[in-house]
C-alpha cells in the first residue's frame, strides 16, 4: 500500500511540475530525433545478428597501423549474437560469439560462436528452445518463461556465455 502511495505522489508530482525552459526542451527533442532508426542506422548495426563464422583469415589494415604493444598478440571480443532462427527475448539473450584479432606479420580474424551446452541443444533440433529471460520480464512471466525452457530444454535458463572472457593457462579462455 505504501509503495502504491509513493508511485501515486510521483506521478502526480511529474504531471504538476514546470516545462523544461526552452534551450532545455530544443536539446532534448534533438537527442530524440538523433536515436531514430533512420537516423541511427550504424548503431542499430552494431545490434543486428552476424549469421555464420569465419576464419581465420587474412585481415587488411586499412587504416593506421598496428600499435606496437600489440603485435604478436591478440585481441578477442565476446558478445551476444542472435542465432539464424532469431531470439524470442531480445539481443541479451543470443548465444556467446567470440571475434578474434590475431596481430603478426599477416594479421588474421575470425569469429566463432561458444558451445555451451544451450548451443548443442539447439542446433541438434535446430530451431530456438528457450525463452527469453535476459531481458528483465517480471512475476509470472518471468515464471513462465523458465518453466517453458525446463519443459522443452531440460533447463529453465539458458547458458548464453555471451559476457566475458576469462584468460585460463597455456593459452585458454573461459566464456563467461
Amino acid at each position: 500500500m505504501r509503495r502504491l502511495l509513493c508511485l501515486a505522489s510521483t506521478a502526480a508530482a511529474l504531471q504538476g511540475s514546470p516545462p523544461l525552459p526552452q534551450h532545455l526542451q530544443a536539446i532534448e527533442r534533438d537527442l530524440r530525433n538523433a536515436h531514430t532508426p533512420h537516423l541511427n542506422k550504424e548503431m542499430n548495426a552494431l545490434f543486428e545478428a552476424i549469421p555464420d563464422e569465419i576464419g581465420p583469415v587474412n585481415a587488411k589494415i586499412v587504416a593506421g597501423a598496428i600499435p606496437h604493444d600489440l603485435k604478436n598478440g591478440a585481441l578477442l571480443r565476446n558478445g551476444p549474437n542472435a542465432r539464424r532462427w532469431g531470439s524470442k527475448g531480445g539481443w541479451l539473450d543470443g548465444d556467446g560469439m567470440v571475434h578474434a584479432c590475431v596481430f603478426s606479420e599477416q594479421p588474421r580474424y575470425s569469429r566463432r560462436w561458444l558451445r555451451t551446452e544451450a548451443f548443442a541443444k539447439e542446433e541438434a533440433v535446430g530451431k530456438e528452445l528457450f525463452d527469453g529471460s535476459l531481458v528483465a520480464p517480471f512475476g509470472y512471466k518471468l515464471l513462465g518463461n523458465l518453466a517453458k525452457n525446463l519443459f522443452r530444454a531440460k533447463q529453465p535458463q539458458k547458458d548464453t556465455a555471451n559476457t566475458a572472457l576469462l584468460a585460463l593457462k597455456r593459452g585458454r579462455v573461459l566464456g563467461l
